[in-house]
């Protein structure tokens, strides 16, 4: 019987993690995925999910492995510089500016995570109130506020801005499963979700390298859709011969 997996997180997270640990340890994962059931090219592939629980292992391992209690973090925003999140990656850079990007919230959200939901609360030229909400408080982590403070930080830095400034007001993790704050802010705990104040900068980026910058992604945009059609293509092909196969085992 094939292994099934808890469709809750997005491998787009579990291939920035693994790429993340590469780079900050000599090019490889180590003992990461050391007994685990599944292995680093089920959690490199977009199109993959895993529950919310082994992610968690990772998160653990991971900053055992590094020696960095941000790491969650600090992976996050190194999915920009990585482009690890696939298609995500190329429509959030059509959209031309952060603002767009954080309005999107909601929609883009269902592309990593299916146990929660983000919320916008208010917004303005260059600032937005966002709420991340988990469905089951109980399951939500300190690993998960730094992941979505590393994401909510780095979008500016898409568009070759300075990383936005984040304040989380309010925190879905109750005190006691939280720990320690390494952070500045300290908002009450065991909220409703985790809500987050973020600012940016709206500097101007220069016209050429704004058309340029959309040129190169609308291209790269294309040739995901073109791979992405060859998937499902594929894997309608497998379906089709299987069924095949079966009608004749059945005659």
């Amino acid at each position: 019987m094939p292994f099934v997996m808890s469709k809750e997180i997005s491998c787009r997270i579990t291939r920035t993690l693994l790429m993340y640990v590469r780079e900050k340890n000599n090019g490889n994962i180590g003992n990461l995925l050391d007994g685990l059931s599944v292995g680093a090219d089920y959690l490199s592939d977009p199109d993959n999910w895993v529950s919310h629980a082994f992610l968690q292992q990772l998160y653990k391992r991971m900053v055992g492995l590094l020696g960095d209690g941000k790491a969650a973090y600090n992976m996050a925003l190194a999915s920009e510089r990585f482009q690890s999140l696939g298609i995500l990656d190329r429509i959030v850079r059509l959209l031309g500016n952060p603002r767009h990007i954080y309005l999107q919230a909601p929609k883009y959200n269902r592309f990593l995570k299916l146990n929660g939901s983000v919320f916008i609360h208010d917004r303005g030229d260059s600032w937005v109130l966002l709420e991340d909400r988990y469905h089951d408080s109980a399951q939500k982590t300190r690993f998960d506020c730094d992941y979505t403070r590393g994401i909510l930080a780095g979008i500016p830095t898409i568009f070759g801005l300075p990383m936005a400034e984040v304040e989380e007001v309010k925190c879905q993790v109750a005190q006691a499963k939280y720990g320690r704050r390494v952070w500045p802010d300290s908002p009450p705990q065991g909220c409703q979700g985790c809500l987050y104040r973020v600012r940016w900068t709206t500097e101007k980026v220069a016209f050429i390298k704004r058309l340029m910058f959309r040129q190169d992604h609308y291209r790269q945009a294309i040739e995901d859709l073109v791979q992405a059609n060859q998937t499902v293509q594929a894997k309608y092909d497998e379906i089709k011969t299987l069924m095949a196969s079966l009608e004749v085992k059945n005659r």
